[in-house]
């Protein structure tokens, strides 16, 4: 029996250890300028459309969204211009001027209320029901 005890335990540090050297590891994988100080950020450096494009467009990893970012805006919004969003741009190939139909968010969106630790910043996605339920996983993968 006492050589069993001695195993487990042996198990155990190891397994710790492991997790000691891996997870660091990990959160500096996707520690951004902004969320350096919480060790993990959903960004690397500052965030761009991409990054914001790779969970606002995708319902199936993240079904909390309940909508596409264009279905969202266009009910959250009384749309009475749609310019005010999709500027016309000239267009060569056409030789004409056409509605722009993807918007940049950080055009409306500034980055400080995107970005930060908790608690340490305005960042909007720290005010959710995800965030409050404590599954940081869902977006910290």
């Amino acid at each position: 029996m006492e050589k069993k005890g001695k195993k487990s335990w042996l198990i155990a540090i190891t397994c710790l250890f492991v997790l000691w050297a891996v997870v660091p590891q990990a959160n500096a994988k996707n520690a951004g300028a902004a969320g350096a100080a919480a060790g993990m950020s959903i960004y690397d450096g500052e965030p761009t459309e991409a990054d914001c494009r790779m969970c606002h467009d995708d319902l199936v990893g993240f079904p909390m969204l309940l909508a596409s970012n264009p279905d969202r805006h266009h009910a959250i919004f009384n749309i009475s211009n749609c310019f005010d969003c999709h500027p016309l741009v000239w267009n060569d190939v056409l030789e004409a001027d056409v509605v722009s139909d993807i918007g940049n968010c950080l055009e409306c969106h500034d980055a400080s209320t995107v970005v930060g630790a908790p608690g340490a910043g305005n960042n909007v996605h720290h005010e959710t029901e995800t965030y409050y339920d404590r599954d940081c996983v869902a977006c910290h993968k």
